[in-house]
């Protein structure tokens, strides 16, 4: 089974767990003493151990092995906030498929304000002992797309309401942005238009949800880089 402890390091031979996890172990998985556990701790590192000892209330476990995850480089994920229900899924994607950052823009047709939640770090940690994604998901906010478009990077903007712009070397690409289920404003648009370093897809494809176009357009973009 796979635990979450951010207390977890090189020094550890034990670790004590006290939150939500305890219930899931002993209520759900039927977890028991001497039981074989996986442990992460968001950073790269990963032991084994087993169940010392199972409470109602706490969990320990030993620290019997370590190793260390090699942190990768990949493509940049960001995206103009959704409705809370579909952000969570795309939160949950994104961990799932390996990301360790994710950046989301307040839009003009965002539909609610992004806030940092605890509802939101029990997702990437649930979802990270789902996955087996030693790396947590860090997640960036940006009060406007001006202000997220500060950065000195390429990007790859799908959206619906503005022509393509011609993209000759795809691998100079390093980060996508998936645009509001309700489009960009005429602002935005014009802002756009006035950066040599933002381009533009038009998918020949329905408005899609952000929990549907989180993974489809990251996964056309890599079959592209």
């Amino acid at each position: 089974m796979n635990l979450f402890s951010d207390e977890l390091n090189e020094t550890r031979t034990e670790i004590i767990i006290i939150d939500e996890q305890v219930h899931h172990v002993k209520n759900v998985l039927r977890g028991k003493i001497g039981d074989d556990v996986f442990i992460y701790n968001g950073k790269g590192l990963i032991s084994t151990g087993q169940v010392l000892s199972l409470t109602k209330k706490e969990l320990v476990a030993s620290v019997v092995t370590l190793a260390v995850a090699k942190k990768e480089q990949r493509l940049g994920l960001s995206l103009c906030v959704p409705k809370k229900e579909y952000l969570e899924s795309a939160i949950k994607c994104a961990v799932q498929m390996g990301l360790t950052e994710i950046n989301l823009v307040q839009s003009d047709y965002s539909p609610w304000k992004y806030k940092e939640s605890n509802r939101i770090s029990k997702l990437i940690k649930s979802s990270l002992l789902q996955s087996e994604n030693p790396f947590s998901l860090e997640v960036n906010w940006f009060p406007s797309l001006e202000a997220f478009l500060q950065k000195d990077e390429d990007f790859l903007v799908f959206s619906t309401e503005v022509e393509p712009r011609p993209l000759e070397v795809w691998k100079s690409i390093e980060n996508i942005l998936i645009g509001p289920e309700g489009g960009f404003s005429s602002d935005e648009i014009c802002l756009f238009k006035r950066l040599p370093n933002v381009f533009f897809i038009k998918l020949d494809l329905p408005i899609m949800k952000s929990e549907t176009a989180v993974p489809f357009c990251y996964g056309y973009t890599l079959a592209k880089h």
